[in-house]
């Protein structure tokens, strides 16, 4: 009787894998923002319109860098407005 024998494969060593080294992330560096310069606002001086009816100037909200309307225009104002609210208008 003869027994078979086959043949023998040679076992294949397995290879090493060489790890790879991960490559460190470089941080971004942040920008810093450039502060913005503030614009001077100039004044702006208001005119009194003394011949309209409406509600008188210095009424109006006033920069701080404006000075309210002159003395002498409000009185006159007041008193062109005071004599209109004499005066009687004729009921229609």
């Amino acid at each position: 009787m003869y027994l078979y024998v086959g043949i023998k494969k040679k076992k294949k060593k397995k290879k090493e894998k060489k790890k790879k080294k991960k490559k460190k992330k470089k941080k971004k560096k942040k920008k810093k923002k450039k502060k913005k310069k503030k614009k001077e606002k100039k004044a702006v001086p208001r005119e009194v319109d003394l011949t309209s009816t409406a509600s008188p100037n210095w009424t109006l909200p006033l920069p701080r860098t404006v000075s309210p309307v002159l003395p002498e225009a409000r009185r006159l104002n007041e008193a062109k407005l005071f004599a209109l609210s004499l005066i009687e208008l004729p009921s229609s």
